[in-house]
């Protein structure tokens, strides 16, 4: 008897998956097709964006010439600013009278300075009646207007006035742009102007906004010479830079610092800054009146930044420097500093080498051991004052709270000149060392809770109950 048996074949399951593979080869062509469309048309789309941004700003201003950063044959400007103007118009108007030390009454100038012949040959005209037609008809955070010859770069500032990055995808209008606007901090000012103006731009691939910055890092020392001023016009007054720093560094650098405890610390962190710096002009000197422009980009990378300083150098800034200022983290003025202000002599900066650097002031040994788990208290000169707790270590970061006088902390970690901490309410964030003081050196006050900006999330230690 025969034993064999016909193998069964399973066409159902063969068919399965032929039908299977061929959904697969007829949907993935589809899928493909889509994804190709939406990213092609992701690029169409920033593109265009960019171009009528691009549109948008040559209609305000027109670019100018960009120079060639790699030709070693320009001359080095140095001009004698005061020279260039007279001490009065034929009105009386004195333009050296514009303090940027000095608080205005925030009204329209009634005279506007003119643009010289030589300015004009640098492509700068003076921005100022724009800069009030904008900011009454189209935006009231647009405050400034930065030029640079040379560079490409001709721009309207705005404000950001609390709102955080909205001006990375927001033209000087309000309308939705790949290219943003140039923009100032929250924590910086125009009236008076900020010991430390920072400002931020885009790097941007068609060389927009401030991609030229990057021109200095990889152009000769002759281009740097020869485009070293800024001209920085504002609602209230205009004003010369001169570049005495480039270089690259990480986005927490030391750049994005804007209040200073004192006249010391400052002229410590602008002989820290000259240091860094890819160029050395040895005529570069500081005084506790100087007042510094920052501008700030990305590099190709976005990982670290591109930074430029530059220094006023017209009009001269003179003034109570004591008296001007207040400190933004509480509000009050600033404390006068140990030295007399006028008889601060610049520190002498030194010959370019491989190895000198700018003769830096040691700062001094902090007694306080800001080390984790250890307990202090906000110790502020106003005990009606507040402090503000921030969500990163710099003074331009979010605002997290408001802490009074007498306000118990844990020390988290330490960052530099701030900590970070955690109040008795379980709150975290980050706080300036030179408010703190050792719990048990602390004399308790009672603070008031119904003065200090912002009023919201207001901690306001308990008052000790006494034993008998």
């Amino acid at each position: 008897m025969n034993n064999y048996k016909p193998v069964k074949i399973k066409r159902k399951n063969r068919a399965d998956s032929m039908v299977i593979r061929s959904i697969i080869f007829r949907v993935l062509p589809i899928v493909l097709v889509v994804i190709i469309s939406v990213c092609g048309f992701t690029i169409f789309n920033k593109r265009i964006s960019e171009i009528l941004a691009h549109v948008k700003h040559n209609a305000l201003a027109d670019r100018g010439t960009i120079d060639d950063p790699m030709l070693d044959n320009y001359s080095p400007l140095d001009i004698d600013w005061k020279s260039l103007f007279s001490s009065t118009d034929e009105n009386g108007f004195d333009p050296l009278a514009l303090s940027p030390l000095e608080l205005t009454d925030g009204s329209r100038p009634s005279n506007i300075l003119g643009t010289t012949e030589f300015e004009q040959a640098l492509g700068y005209t003076n921005k100022q009646s724009t800069l009030w037609s904008i900011n009454n008809s189209i935006n009231k955070d647009i405050t400034a207007w930065i030029y640079m010859y040379g560079m490409g770069i001709n721009y309207p500032i705005a404000q950001e006035n609390g709102k955080i990055d909205y001006y990375l995808r927001r033209s000087y209008d309000g309308t939705q742009s790949t290219s943003g606007t140039i923009f100032m901090p929250s924590a910086c000012s125009i009236n008076p102007l900020s010991r430390n103006l920072i400002l931020h731009g885009h790097n941007m691939r068609d060389g927009t906004m401030f991609a030229t910055l990057t021109n200095f890092l990889r152009g000769t020392k002759a281009y740097y010479d020869s485009h070293k001023y800024i001209f920085l016009d504002t609602l209230y007054g205009t004003y010369r830079y001169e570049i005495y720093s480039v270089y690259q560094t990480d986005p927490e650098d030391i750049y994005l610092q804007v209040e200073f405890s004192s006249n010391s610390s400052f002229l410590n962190w602008c002989n820290e800054t000259y240091s860094k710096s890819l160029f050395k002009d040895t005529e570069t000197t500081f005084t506790a009146n100087d007042r510094i422009l920052t501008l700030s980009t990305c590099d190709a990378t976005n990982k670290y930044r591109i930074i430029v300083h530059a220094k006023m150098v017209y009009p001269e800034p003179v003034g109570d420097i004591d008296s001007a200022f207040t400190d933004s983290e509480t509000g009050t003025p600033l404390p006068p500093d140990t030295i007399n202000p006028e008889e601060i002599t610049p520190t002498p900066t030194l010959q370019p080498s491989a190895t000198q650097t700018p003769n830096i002031p040691t700062p001094p040994v902090t007694e306080n051991v800001f080390s984790a788990g250890k307990v202090f208290k906000i110790n502020l000169t106003d005990p009606k004052s507040t402090l503000r707790l921030r969500n990163q270590p710099n003074t331009s970061s979010v605002i997290e709270a408001a802490l009074a006088h007498g306000t118990k902390v844990t020390i988290i970690s330490e960052h530099n000149e701030w900590v970070k901490v955690k109040t008795e309410g379980s709150m975290e964030g980050y706080l300036q060392k030179r408010f703190l003081i050792p719990i048990d050196e602390f004399v308790q006050t009672t603070p008031s809770s119904s003065i200090g900006a912002p009023t919201t999330n207001l901690i306001t230690p308990t008052p000790a109950i006494p034993t008998a």
